[in-house]
């Protein structure tokens, strides 16, 4: 996983005991607390660890598995941010941000992966 701001890439086994270990992401005060936030990507173990992880500590996660399923997401909930699994068999995660940045500016964008990153897919912010 590459959470741009916070780490560098993270292999899945290292990220699953980081999540096992109770580490929290801390949503912020009760007005955050109620974020919601997009999950697309086919379903995985990793999506499932993350999504509870985020439930726990008071977001509201909204699974999607299609680029339309997420954009009604964002525009039913108004939804604060789009974790995206850049590599999909269904889809490119990276043209589905581009789409998200276009129509929802105020969204904030996070790049999810479980395979190795080419170079544009390492540093989405050159696009």
């Amino acid at each position: 996983m590459l959470g741009f701001y916070f780490s560098g890439p993270q292999p899945a086994p290292p990220f699953a005991k980081s999540l096992g270990d109770g580490r929290r992401l801390d949503c912020g005060d009760e007005a955050a607390a109620a974020s919601k936030l997009v999950l697309l990507g086919e379903p995985s173990a990793i999506q499932a660890a993350l999504a509870g992880t985020l439930e726990r500590d008071g977001c509201q996660v909204l699974a999607a598995s299609s680029e339309s399923e997420a954009l009604a997401w964002l525009v039913r909930q108004d939804a604060g941010a789009v974790i995206a699994d850049i590599r999909s068999a269904q889809m490119d995660g990276l043209a589905f941000l581009d789409r998200v940045r276009a129509q929802h500016p105020h969204c904030v964008r996070i790049v999810l992966t479980d395979r190795a990153a080419t170079p544009d897919e390492a540093d989405p912010t050159r696009r």
